[in-house]
């Protein structure tokens, strides 16, 4: 997949997660959902600093205040573009997990991980919005896609 193509997932990556986060703001926060929006901007920070090479304080689950949600969800959008661009995406990076076992995986391979990793959860936060009552928005890359067309 061609850096400009990921730098297009990630997009609509952050396109999706503010679709959800206005949504759920419309129809009030649950603690799940809070709960599940901290763990994708906390599970893409740890990953932004393995990339560059640090370690990260923070933790998958830590909790982010909702009133942050919002500008660091754009900080790491900006961030993943970023290195979707300019880092070489078969490079090899090695880091240690939270339980501190060491893996390798090529940068590509991380930033794949990001994407799928927060539609994952952002499917789950679909379903809380839904047990709420609310209306669910159209996510689904295409809709994404046909929005920018």
């Amino acid at each position: 997949m061609p850096a400009s193509d990921l730098g297009n997932k990630f997009d609509y990556d952050y396109w999706a997660s503010r679709q959800l986060l206005q949504t759920c703001a419309d129809t009030n926060f649950t603690e799940r959902m809070l709960k599940l929006f901290s763990h994708i901007i906390a599970a893409q920070e740890i990953w932004i600093s393995r990339l560059e090479g640090k370690n990260s304080a923070l933790l998958p689950w830590e909790p982010i205040s909702r009133r942050e949600f919002a500008e660091r969800l754009k900080a790491n959008h900006e961030k993943l573009v970023y290195m979707s661009e300019n880092f070489n995406p078969d490079a090899s990076i090695t880091y240690s997990n939270t339980k501190g076992k060491s893996f390798s995986n090529s940068v590509k391979e991380i930033l794949d991980h990001l994407v799928l990793h927060s539609q994952y959860h952002r499917a789950q936060i679909a379903t809380e919005i839904k047990l709420q009552g609310g209306e669910v928005p159209a996510t689904d890359y295409i809709f994404y896609k046909r929005a920018r067309a």
